[in-house]
């Protein structure tokens, strides 16, 4: 990042922060006030990071700017990843050893990183442009299938920077407690408070949801915690503020097909919310406030009449969202955590603005289970399907992942 000019301070740290978030292994900032910002943005992404599976955990590096100063962690470490700029030999040796390419030594191996990692980039931002489309190319609704890949739906996933966007929400004025203002109310506290509002608007040919909160989201919906929220502030979303969204196509994987229809499950956490809003019972899907929410407000919002038209209910239910079960995905254990490895299940900027816990990928994900505990639900973790975790009901943090079932015969590419 060089010269920012008139961005705000936090513009600034969060255009770091999202880098950070988005490199393979290096961030290389440019400013002569590089010590303060460096260091709350890596001691920032050292704490997300440091939950994720071992192994999982990607390594960052620093150039530093005309000192090569060591940056001190959370933990009490400090980071051997800052290099002088002038130390091109073990900047190039770190990346390469980072992304797992035989380092050649010299300089000359930039060529040779370059020539290696352009194809894989060209590939990722080929398939986000093709699957994030809002509108229905299909012209009826149908699902579109590309292998084992579906695309189906749409809902707010990719965080909009736009100005001119922004400007547009800006300009009707923000929701209070008093006064709503065309918002609509998205979480409450225990009391009943709203302190999270979104507005969806259609702007030219595309579909954008604001979103704007009083304060960080709670970590139970129904009980007093002596956890502080974090989860927002580490990703950088501070609280009164507008946060514009675009709605993206929902991108799903192929779970199990059939005569007349294919099960597919959504290869994005697309919200975090608690299996049920009240603690202290024993609650199963049927009678959570998640089936509700899910087959309601999210069924309705991600897809149109006419794509409605091609879902099926699942498993002899009313349900046409579900989620999946603990039983199916420890039915083989092994093979089942090979398939969420390739399914590859992502957090979006959506996700992690209203609470959801992920860095690149999900934390965890709810499943039914006919094994509650009482006051708690199941939740796995994407590496690791086949070990079934409990969570209180009311947790906010664990994302959402729909599996849903639609008419076999839909449009293929």
């Amino acid at each position: 990042v060089q010269d920012p000019g008139e961005m705000t301070y936090e513009d600034y740290e969060g255009a770091l922060l999202y880098a950070i978030h988005n490199s393979k292994c290096m961030i290389v900032v440019a400013d002569d006030d590089i010590d303060p910002r460096l260091t709350s943005l890596y001691a920032r992404y050292f704490k997300a990071a440091e939950h994720v599976k071992e192994g999982k955990m990607r390594s960052l590096g620093f150039v530093s700017i005309g000192n090569n100063k060591q940056i001190q962690l959370p933990n009490d470490s400090y980071s051997t990843n800052v290099f002088d700029i002038d130390n091109k030999d073990s900047y190039c040796r770190f990346i390469c050893e980072s992304n797992m390419i035989t380092y050649g030594g010299g300089s000359s191996i930039f060529a040779d990183l370059t020539k290696e990692a352009k194809p894989k980039e060209e590939e990722v931002e080929e398939e986000t442009e093709d699957f994030n489309l809002f509108t229905d190319d299909t012209n009826d609704g149908a699902p579109v299938f590309e292998g084992a890949i579906c695309k189906f739906g749409s809902y707010p996933q990719r965080r909009v920077l736009d100005q001119g966007i922004l400007s547009i929400f800006e300009a009707e004025g923000k929701p209070t407690m008093s006064s709503p203002n065309g918002w609509e109310i998205m979480f409450r506290t225990r009391t009943g408070n709203p302190y999270t509002w979104y507005k969806d608007k259609v702007i030219g040919d595309k579909k954008y949801r604001a979103v704007y909160f009083m304060k960080f989201r709670e970590v139970f919906t129904s009980r007093i915690s002596d956890i502080a929220p974090s989860v927002q502030r580490t990703s950088n979303y501070p609280p009164m503020r507008i946060y514009v969204f675009s709605y993206d196509s929902i991108v799903w994987n192929v779970v199990q097909e059939h005569s007349a229809s294919v099960t597919i499950l959504s290869s994005v956490g697309l919200e975090s919310r608690e299996f049920h809003n009240v603690w202290d019972e024993g609650v199963e899907w049927a009678d959570s406030s998640l089936r509700q929410w899910m087959n309601n407000e999210l069924y309705n919002t991600a897809f149109s009449p006419e794509e409605q038209k091609y879902v099926y209910t699942i498993d002899g239910s009313d349900d046409h969202l579900s989620i999946v079960s603990s039983e199916f995905l420890g039915r083989s254990s092994k093979s089942m955590t090979k398939m969420f490895d390739s399914f590859n299940i992502s957090g979006s900027d959506y996700l992690r603005c209203v609470g959801g816990y992920c860095d690149r990928t999900v934390s965890s994900f709810w499943v039914k289970s006919e094994v509650e505990e009482f006051g708690t639900a199941a939740a796995v973790q994407p590496h690791n399907v086949g070990n079934v975790i409990f969570q209180c009901v009311d947790t906010t943090t664990v994302s959402v992942l729909p599996l849903i079932k639609v008419k076999k015969g839909s449009k293929s590419v």
